[in-house]
């Protein structure tokens, strides 16, 4: 017999697994777009015995699957990878939603287990795409920009990361937390150039854009593109998220 938990609406396991995120307002705009989805995927997930961490591999799993896609070297197979590329966002998605229905969330899985998915996606994808572009065009410099891309966002999420090792060396996770909501609060009271910067990273070179910039580049039939934007883009905001950090640093504000 179902259970009355299990008996919930879409609408009550939005309001309990989406609308309880610690920081709904914070995701991209694919971000949200995926939530649309993800709910009913985590409907079936919560009557399954997969936990989020595993979910969170399934969707790495799919990711790299909807890469592969891109051997067969053909506009429509470049478009369904990119489809491919949306479906593991919505899995990655799932991971925290039934966490929160199960009330199971945790602090590996937070802060090992989902940053380290990324970082195996921000560390191989790019250089894989840029292999198997080589591999069809034989333009080496697509290999480079593959490797530029994955080195840049990588040192990106490290500068990040060391900048938030600092951070907790000197605060509790509750005052962390606190912080990190009333950032979003008085996101619009912050200078104008900083909430363009913020709105850039997070809608264009977080990892639920990867998926609007490879559809793009498919339906374009110009694939080079997606590892030449990300590639300049990642080395630009490494090299200013790494001055930022200098600056805080001087002033002792980090």
């Amino acid at each position: 017999m179902i259970s009355g938990e299990h008996k919930l609406s879409i609408f009550e396991l939005r309001q309990r697994c989406q609308a309880s995120s610690p920081n709904p307002q914070g995701e991209s705009l694919v971000g949200r777009f995926s939530r649309v989805f993800s709910i009913y995927f985590t409907r079936f997930f919560i009557f399954t015995s997969l936990t989020p961490n595993q979910i969170t591999g399934l969707s790495v799993i799919v990711f790299f699957g909807g890469l592969l896609l891109l051997l067969f070297d053909s506009q429509i197979w470049n478009i369904v990878a990119a489809i491919i590329i949306f479906f593991s966002i919505i899995l990655d998605g799932c991971d925290g939603e039934v966490a929160r229905y199960r009330k199971s969330g945790g602090i590996t899985g937070t802060l090992y287990v989902e940053p380290m998915s990324h970082d195996i996606q921000y560390g191989l994808a790019f250089f894989l795409v840029g292999l198997i572009l080589f591999k069809q065009t034989g333009e080496s410099t697509l290999i480079v920009a593959g490797a530029g891309a994955s080195i840049a966002k990588l040192i990106y999420r490290l500068l990040d990361a060391r900048a938030w090792a600092l951070k907790t060396a000197r605060q509790t996770v509750e005052e962390l937390r606190q912080e990190s909501l009333n950032h979003l609060v008085n996101f619009q009271d912050q200078f104008l150039v900083r909430r363009i910067y913020y709105w850039v990273n997070k809608n264009l070179f977080s990892s639920t854009a990867l998926f609007p910039v490879l559809l793009i580049a498919a339906l374009l039939g110009r694939m080079e593109l997606f590892l030449y934007f990300f590639c300049v883009g990642y080395t630009l905001f490494s090299i200013l998220l790494f001055g930022k950090q200098i600056y805080d640093l001087t002033k002792g504000r980090l």
